[in-house]
């Protein structure tokens, strides 16, 4: 090996080893997928197998400065090779960033649209976009506030990427400003880019098209202005292997339970749309929540904090947030000494 080689040796297994050595299973399961990369289809059983097999991958392709960069992400205090150390004096107190005082990340209410301050969760969002490739209709279930908005609005704006398909085929709609069948059928018509119109002629004008339809706040269907035709007009748009539609619908009861039409009829939605139950956040997804809102801060926010701020909210999502936040400000004062 010439010296060049040598270092690129020597820096692939300072790289994997820092890796196993900084992040949990869990973790490095998070960062392979920002990479590109399965981690169950890493080669070797030991999560320090999994860390060389994804280095060597990456370094085939002359990837390992993006490995690197996104390493530093997760975590900014590592001396990652081509990085300074960080400093040998040990301190008692959060190091702030320079520049004016640093805004408390947390405590966000209300739907994600940027995708900076959005987490994506998996294997979740893996799951809906691989029933999405194959044209299944989703009913996204979970109580207020635990994102489904949010998951509904990445869904818009990372399908076309996942799927591969036109950003035009992706329209989120929210019931919220829609107040009839009429309005409702003006706006989807408007959002879809085609000439207002319902039944066939919505139906016609759709011809060809694959469009991921994301419908958020359902529960308003149930209010006086709409009626049994509306949710039957959406199935038939959305039935069939040829069909125009694939819906995506957030509510917080089962689409069953919400509309239950009669007896004698199956409801249209509940009978085309496969439940996917949104769950609380796991203890691994708030830690990496909390290390995505701090990526190069600097600051590494005690994982006991973390812990204690997911046990108080249950892992409910808008709690969580709440309880990252107060946590947060608690952990600075104590700090910075005031």
């Amino acid at each position: 090996m010439n010296g060049e080689q040598d270092n690129q040796v020597a820096t692939s297994s300072r790289l994997y080893r820092l890796l196993d050595q900084h992040f949990d299973r869990e973790q490095l399961k998070l960062l392979a997928y920002d990479l590109g990369y399965d981690y169950d289809n890493l080669s070797g059983e030991r999560k320090l197998n999994k860390a060389q097999d994804l280095v060597a991958q990456m370094e085939r392709k002359g990837q390992l400065e993006h490995l690197i960069r996104t390493a530093r992400h997760y975590r900014p205090s590592v001396a990652w090779p081509g990085s300074r150390p960080p400093s040998a004096t040990p301190t008692a107190e959060p190091s702030l960033p320079p520049g004016p005082p640093f805004a408390n990340p947390f405590g966000r209410t209300g739907r994600v649209e940027d995708p900076a301050y959005y987490l994506v969760r998996r294997p979740l969002t893996d799951e809906i976009m691989g029933e999405l490739v194959k044209g299944v209709s989703l009913s996204i279930v979970g109580e207020s506030q635990t994102g489904k908005s949010s998951l509904l609005w990445h869904i818009k704006t990372a399908g076309p990427a996942a799927l591969n398909r036109p950003p035009a085929d992706f329209v989120y709609i929210s019931l919220e400003l829609v107040h009839s069948e009429d309005d409702f059928f003006e706006h989807i018509c408007y959002e879809l880019g085609v000439p207002t119109g319902r039944g066939y002629r919505l139906a016609r004008s759709l011809k060809g098209r694959q469009v991921v339809f994301c419908l958020d706040e359902v529960e308003k269907m149930t209010w006086y202005g709409f009626s049994l035709e509306v949710r039957s007009e959406l199935r038939g748009l959305a039935d069939g292997s040829n069909a125009p539609l694939t819906l995506v619908i957030a509510s917080r009861s089962p689409l069953g339970r919400l509309f239950p039409d009669s007896p004698e009829l199956t409801s249209p939605l509940a009978g085309l749309c496969s439940q996917i139950q949104l769950a609380n956040f796991t203890l691994a997804e708030a830690k990496a929540l909390v290390e995505w809102q701090l990526r190069g801060s600097g600051l590494v926010f005690p994982p006991a904090e973390v812990e204690q701020a997911w046990q108080r909210s249950g892992g409910h999502p808008a709690r969580l947030q709440q309880a990252l936040k107060e946590s947060f400000n608690a952990w600075l004062r104590r700090g910075l000494g005031d």
